[in-house]
């Protein structure tokens, strides 16, 4: 059982993963290039720009998910 302070209280937030950093990034381009899409269709979208992105611009979303990961 969790005493009370511990059920009120609520756990801190992890940094976000580079993935989703990147679909953070890129969400308001996609959604204006793309009016008429779907929520699940940008998704996509965005998947496949990740998926394509190269190794160099994919280490900046890491360097900074493990930064803030050690400010944690």
């Amino acid at each position: 059982f969790m005493d009370a302070q511990m059920r009120g209280s609520k756990a801190p937030e992890r940094p976000l993963q580079p993935y989703m950093r990147f679909s953070r990034k890129m969400w308001a381009r996609v959604r204006v290039e793309n009016p008429e899409a779907q929520i699940w269709d940008i998704g996509k979208i965005i998947g496949r720009m990740w998926a394509e992105t190269s190794d160099s611009e994919r280490s900046n979303f890491q360097m900074e998910y493990e930064m803030e990961k050690v400010d944690d």
